[in-house]
């Protein structure tokens, strides 16, 4: 899975370059730190609130998988479509989807575009 994330994200970064706004390097490690939070792209910028039975290596997890690089942007929709040409160009036929899979209609302003992005990507199964 993380080898396929990291092909992804040299995909990306290599497709749009006048667009990139982080590095492959922050993208990987903020792509690596959530999924080693809990298995999953929460792509959440500030993490939820810590669980009364968490362990120290749990908080630190949590806390690292915190999206907080130059990678956790929030585009301005008025002046950015990214969702119109991200379904355009990669056909998207479930659209972008929330942290289980499941087809949202707008992504979310407490998540990282840019992971949105991946997510959608993977979920859509233009990577496997």
């Amino acid at each position: 899975m993380i080898v396929c994330l990291f092909f992804l994200s040299l995909v990306l970064l290599n497709t749009i370059k006048a667009e990139v706004v982080c590095s492959e390097d922050e993208l990987v490690r903020e792509i690596v730190e959530d999924l080693d939070d809990n298995g999953k792209l929460d792509c959440l910028r500030e993490s939820l609130p810590s669980s009364p039975n968490e362990t120290p290596e749990q908080k630190s997890k949590r806390i690292a998988a915190n999206w907080n690089s130059d990678c956790s942007f929030e585009a301005e929709s008025e002046n950015f479509h990214w969702k119109t040409r991200l379904e355009k160009y990669y056909g998207l036929t479930k659209g972008l989807v929330d942290v289980d899979g499941n087809p949202v209609e707008n992504d979310f302003e407490d998540q990282a575009d840019m992971c949105e992005i991946i997510r959608a990507l993977v979920a859509n199964s233009i990577f496997t």
